[in-house]
Order: C-alpha cells, then sequence, then structure tokens
C-alpha cells in the first residue's frame, strides 16, 4: 500500500473497498477500523456476498461497530456473469437475502446498511465483443429487475468505467450512451476513474457528473492504488500524499456538480 503521510488528510473522508473477511475475523476487523480511521473513512463497501446467508449475525455486529466509528455501509455483490439472462436469478437472490437482513436488523432496532451495490461489470465478457447490444440490453434489463425488487427499501447503486459515455446503446429504438442509460437505471453510480492525476480524473467524470447532475442522481468517483497496475491508472507508485493533494483538486472542482458526492478508493490488498 502507499505509504501513510498523515500530513496531508484526505478531503471530506474517502470511500473505501473492502473484499477481506472484517465481519468473522476479528483481528482484521480491528486493523481495518484503525485503518479507517487513520484517513477519514466515510463509507465501506463491503463484499457482502459469503456473509449475507450463513453469517448474517456477525455482518450486523459489522454494521453497528462501522456505524460506531463514523461509517456507513454498502453491501457489496457482483459477477459479471450476472450481467446475462440466465445468471440473474442469483443476483435477485441476494437482494432477497439482503432485504431479509434488512428487516431483521430493523425488526431489532439495530442499525442498518442504507445502500445495495452491484459490481456487474459486463464489458468483461466474451459476449461483449460477439453480441455487445444483446449483452448490454439484458444488463440493462437485470438493472430493472434489481430496482423493482428492491423497491427502495435500500439506496441502489452501480459500477460503471469511465469510457461508458463513448459506447452507444440502442434500447427500445432510442440510440444513447451506456453510460446513461445506466444512470437512468439506478440511484447512484461509483465511476471507476482510474487515473493519477487531478485533470486526467475530472476528463473521465465530466460528461457523467453531468448527467448525473441533471437527472438527480448521485456520483463517487472512485481511484485506484493498487500497486501492480498500469502506471497511468493507480496511485500506488505516487503514495498517499500526492494521491490526497489530486484528491484535494478533484474535490474542489467536482463539487459544483450535484450529483458529486465523494472519492472512493479501491484498494483490495490492504484492506
Amino acid at each position: 500500500s502507499p505509504t501513510v503521510n498523515n500530513a496531508v488528510p484526505p478531503p471530506s473522508g474517502l470511500e473505501v473497498y473492502v473484499y477481506s473477511d472484517v465481519v468473522t475475523d476479528a483481528a482484521a476487523r480491528q486493523a481495518f477500523f484503525a485503518f479507517a480511521q487513520s484517513r477519514n473513512v466515510r463509507r465501506v463497501y463491503l463484499q457482502s456476498a459469503s456473509f449475507i446467508g450463513a453469517s448474517r449475525s456477525a455482518l450486523g455486529d459489522f454494521v453497528a461497530d462501522a456505524k460506531g466509528h463514523g461509517m456507513a455501509v454498502t453491501l457489496l455483490f457482483g459477477q459479471a456473469a450476472w450481467a446475462l439472462t440466465a445468471n440473474q436469478a442469483s443476483a435477485l437472490q441476494y437482494v432477497t437475502q439482503s432485504l431479509t437482513f434488512l428487516a431483521e436488523l430493523q425488526a431489532a432496532a439495530k442499525p442498518t446498511p442504507d445502500t445495495i451495490q452491484f459490481d456487474v461489470e459486463p464489458y468483461v465478457l466474451t459476449q461483449w465483443t460477439t453480441d455487445l447490444q444483446g449483452t448490454a440490453n439484458q444488463y440493462l434489463d437485470l438493472l430493472a429487475a434489481l430496482r423493482t425488487q428492491l423497491n427502495g427499501q435500500l439506496v441502489f447503486t452501480v459500477t460503471i468505467p469511465f469510457w461508458l459515455d463513448a459506447q452507444p446503446v440502442t434500447r427500445g429504438g432510442l440510440t444513447r450512451p451506456m453510460s446513461e442509460w445506466i444512470i437512468d437505471a439506478v440511484d447512484g453510480v461509483v465511476m471507476m476513474d482510474y487515473r493519477d492525476r487531478a485533470q486526467a480524473i475530472l476528463d473521465g467524470a465530466s460528461s457523467e457528473l453531468t448527467y448525473a447532475s441533471a437527472h438527480g442522481k448521485s456520483l463517487v468517483i472512485a481511484l485506484d492504488v493498487q500497486c501492480g497496475s498500469d502506471g497511468t491508472i493507480t496511485f500506488c507508485e505516487e503514495g498517499e500524499a500526492f494521491m490526497f493533494q489530486e484528491m484535494a483538486t478533484v474535490d474542489a472542482i467536482a463539487r459544483a456538480q450535484p450529483a458529486y458526492k465523494g472519492l472512493g478508493v479501491l484498494d483490495r490488498k490492504s484492506t
């Protein structure tokens, strides 16, 4: 992970993706909360598929613990294959389990997660290459089904890459950028805007921020700090101090757009 430099704090708090077991592993949970407090983390996107069934009690404890540390929790699920019609029942089953979990916590007057996020990336499938329009429309059908099943009980967000605004998709006889179709289908998006300079990050987010702002949706800009990635997309080699400086520039400018809700960080190795 990048070297910590507490002299340069992150702007206005961070949102962090966590893929490790901070739910049933007490030591990992303690380490995560120490990490989170040192960096002013305000939201955790928690990979929840392995906990939402058999470990709901421990997951509920984590949600309460996170709230005690000043953090909101997003339940995170995702597999690219869910974009295809044949596999969508699996994604919908996680909504069923999440709503059961939510109801249990509410009945016990315990803290609850406020958001559910589906990180389904259809563009990594071979079908995206062989049948882009069909695959894109199957994915948009999934989003519609998820939204219907959620029925407003949890805020519904998804991840998108910054380049989908350049991908036209035809649906119902209308051709528009894929990013707009997706933003319309959900409450908000986390945009994977993996660049390591403020201007490039702002350029990548520009059209999506404008569109989301005009349509009452939310947008979080997510950055990459994983080591081993292409040097132009990750802040690994620059370190946290530089990343926070670039974040401050992005934050100050992006705040002019109503949709903008802050910055997120993807770092599967440190978290």
